[in-house]
């Protein structure tokens, strides 16, 4: 067990990280409240010379170990609790939906309502997966998953079809298994296909493009977009903790994307050209 770990001002990182978890209730609320908390600490240390900086480190390896905390799996387990709930509702809906069909007198729209259901359900049902995986990360377990590669990639499109408005193209994957936690490649994917849909331009000529190929021992997986680039001074930074471009950005989801690929013994790499786009590229064992 270890011991909380104090600041020189003598502020119980653990107990203040865990009183932001609970009071947010978001994970976005979450990372705004550290980004103030951050900004005040280290204000008032500055004022009293007692280094700032070493309380930043300290902070932000306090906040590396709350992902493997008890406090997260006590969430992730109430948050898969509430998916199942959800999952129900979603299949009592979509029962109802099919007895309407036999009657309705424009089958096609029920079709479509009961499309949408299903992709809602695939939603749902990945996300008290990934949970699922991540306790069972916490606890030991989990690690050395066999995945089924293709599997995965076209459920990570399926998933993002609407949000990408069509913008997200998949190219054929290749017939492979790897090894790692199926939540955790979900969990990356996810994050750098929102990150590439913020960037890229509105209608059709904005694109995301998902791919992967074999290597000897790995297959690397890519995504890459044709969004504005990251300026090369900022691409030094873009993996820090609470570092980001966005205005409403918590700066934890890059982080997060290298500390989940560098676990299953992988490599998150950036490469991005300014006014050309940018190419997010990682390892996963082959099975």
């Amino acid at each position: 067990m270890t011991t909380p770990a104090h600041s020189k001002g003598g502020v119980n990182l653990t107990a203040e990280l865990e009183r932001l978890y609970a009071e947010s209730g978001d994970p976005d609320e979450f990372g705004r409240c550290l980004l103030g908390f951050l900004d005040s600490q280290a204000q008032r240390l500055t004022a009293e010379d007692k280094g700032a900086t070493s309380f930043v480190e300290l902070l932000a390896e306090q906040l590396d170990r709350a992902s493997t905390a008890t406090l997260a799996a006590g969430a992730m387990h109430d948050l898969r609790s509430l998916l199942q709930v959800l999952i129900a509702h979603i299949d009592h809906s979509r029962h109802g939906l099919l007895g309407m069909a036999a009657t309705a007198s424009e089958p096609e729209k029920v079709t479509g309502v009961l499309r949408s259901i299903d992709e809602l359900r695939l939603v749902a049902v990945t996300m008290a997966n990934i949970t699922r995986d991540g306790v069972a990360v916490q606890r030991g377990a989990g690690a050395g998953t066999v995945v089924d590669l293709p599997d995965l990639l076209k459920t990570t499109a399926r998933m993002h079809r609407r949000v990408s408005k069509g913008r997200l193209r998949l190219e054929d994957p290749p017939r492979t298994d790897v090894l790692a936690p199926r939540g955790a490649l979900l969990r990356v994917l996810a994050n750098l296909i929102n990150n590439a849909i913020d960037v890229i331009p509105d209608g059709p000529e904005g694109r995301i493009t998902l791919s992967a190929w074999v290597a000897t021992d790995d297959v690397f997986v890519q995504v890459a977009d044709n969004g504005p680039g990251i300026p090369p001074e900022l691409q030094a930074k873009i993996f820090d903790l609470f570092f980001t471009t966005k205005a409403k950005g918590s700066g934890v989801g890059l982080p997060t994307c290298r500390r989940l690929v560098e676990g299953w013994g992988g490599n998150l790499q950036l490469q991005s050209i300014m006014g050309q786009g940018t190419r997010f590229t990682f390892g996963v064992p082959r099975a």
